[in-house]
């Protein structure tokens, strides 16, 4: 795979119509070059306060259905049940995406999933809430990331320059992983002060700065689209496209291992802080930060390097780190101990993705780019409800740590054998 790295496309001349760029006075160094650009700089800090609610309320939502139910396998499923529709509504989401403006789309998905963490916080506060009626929210909020994630990752090709695509990209890890760093510190606090409805309701006002960021964003008039057919007839034209490119191919194929694999250990967290490290909510929260703590420094790392041409070399580091990280944490048992090898885990997770995502991203023409990020989002996505019935079936006959291991292990094992076709 020498090929790898070489570009699929060849580099526009110029910016694209969503792209507006500041000058050079704002002296913002290369790790942030992407903040150069107006309208990432909005979608910037718009998604990072919305990100620190979105995992304030994931956080305080999993303590919560643990609490209730006192079950691995049935917090596995739950969380499944918000992870579903990606299966289903990825690819046709994709397709849409290449139709319609993509911050048209976000407008609307942002604004529904406002909705959807209102509704929780009301249901929260009453007497008879039940595990069912949490599945029944996160299956409406899953449909809603289906179409925001493929219509999200295309956007941010169309507002910053080709050479600062993977500097955007990497950032956007960041503020995904401060966001990470920070919600679900709060939320331990937060769930043991004042309980968890209080982190819903957050969640529900902060989508409101990612909305007011898409709206003064200055987005030039789009090209015009040819005629197109069918949304099946799309959906099919992305499928073939992903598979007739191999770099492309592989590289949904690494993303499905380490997602339905790897990551099997984040729904288990509240198993990890409660019966593994016998703590409460505090220690969620910290295990969960830990996390973001080395996929912020990763993000960063990956940022400093610019256009940096050896992605897929980025990629398995990160993957190899990201692997070996969660193989140690499932056999710690001082919290200590499991905070530092969940930082070095969360370093390698955001070099891979960061990677992984701007080659995808590169190999990709314009008029393709929601229909293959619909694919990305059907991986990405789909596998976690594999991942959480896997990990939940897992620790419920022989513990967390050994579903964080067997996780691991095959996670590995799958890239490397991958890697070798």
């Amino acid at each position: 795979m020498s090929d790898w790295d070489e570009d699929c496309l060849p580099q526009p001349a110029s910016a694209g119509p969503g792209v507006a760029r500041d000058s050079g006075a704002l002296g913002i160094p290369s790790t942030f070059a992407a903040l150069r650009h107006r309208n990432y700089r909005l979608f910037f800090f718009g998604q990072l306060i919305s990100l620190i609610g979105s995992w304030m309320q994931w956080t305080a939502l999993s303590w919560l259905i643990y609490d209730l139910t006192k079950s691995p396998f049935l917090l596995g499923s739950i969380a499944a049940a918000g992870q579903l529709p990606p299966l289903l509504f990825s690819l046709p989401a994709g397709a849409l995406a290449d139709r319609m403006p993509k911050r048209t789309i976000l407008l609307v998905t942002e604004s529904l999933a406002m909705v959807l963490a209102f509704a929780l916080w009301g249901l929260a506060l009453t007497p008879w809430m039940k595990a069912w009626h949490i599945a029944v929210l996160s299956a409406l909020g899953g449909m809603v990331f289906a179409f925001d994630m493929p219509a999200r990752q295309a956007f941010i090709a169309e507002i910053v320059e080709r050479p600062d695509l993977m500097n955007a990209i990497a950032l956007s890890a960041g503020l995904f992983n401060v966001a990470r760093l920070v919600g679900p510190a709060i939320a331990g606090i937060l769930v043991a002060e004042v309980g968890a409805p209080t982190c819903f309701l957050i969640n529900g006002l902060s989508f409101g700065a990612v909305i007011v960021a898409l709206l003064m964003m200055r987005i030039g008039k789009q090209a015009e689209e040819s005629p197109r057919g069918s949304v099946t007839a799309e959906v099919v034209s992305g499928l073939r496209y992903v598979r007739a490119e191999p770099r492309l191919f592989s590289a949904m194929l690494l993303l499905g291992v380490a997602g339905v694999f790897t990551w099997a250990y984040i729904v288990l967290m509240p198993v990890f802080a409660k019966d593994v490290l016998r703590g409460g909510p505090p220690e969620l929260g910290w295990l969960m930060s830990a996390s973001g703590v080395g996929a912020v420094i990763g993000s960063l790392s990956v940022a400093s390097l610019g256009n940096y041409p050896r992605k897929y070399l980025l990629t398995l580091v990160g993957l190899a780190v990201f692997t070996l990280g969660i193989f140690g944490f499932s056999a710690s048992r001082t919290l200590v101990l499991s905070l530092a090898l969940l930082a070095v885990g969360g370093w390698g997770s955001v070099v891979f993705l960061s990677a992984i995502s701007t080659l995808v991203q590169t190999c990709t023409s314009d008029g393709m780019r929601g229909r293959v990020m619909g694919v990305w989002s059907l991986v990405f996505s789909g596998s976690t409800p594999v991942s959480s019935v896997f990990a939940g079936a897992i620790a419920q006959h022989m513990g967390a740590p050994a579903a964080a291991a067997i996780g691991a292990a095959i996670g590995g094992v799958g890239a490397v054998g991958i890697n070798a076709a």
